[in-house]
């Protein structure tokens, strides 16, 4: 990221939760992540305390505008 360009979240938060057969799958979005101004990491920010199935969650990236 670069000094011109605003802030926007690069990713998604998720928790995973147990689906009825068993298997897992991504549940509820908890928050974004934004790219340091600096580069080289994220800030999380969470809305919600998630409740990870076996302790993960789930990063996904933003589908950039030209996809």
């Amino acid at each position: 990221m670069t000094q011109d360009q605003p802030n926007k979240p690069a990713l998604n938060v998720f928790t995973r939760v147990p689906a009825p057969d068993g298997s897992s799958k991504l549940g509820s979005q908890i928050g974004v992540g934004f790219e340091h101004k600096e580069g080289g990491g994220y800030n999380i920010i969470l809305d919600a305390v998630p409740i990870p199935e076996k302790g993960r969650i789930s990063l996904v990236a933003f589908k950039s505008e030209a996809q």
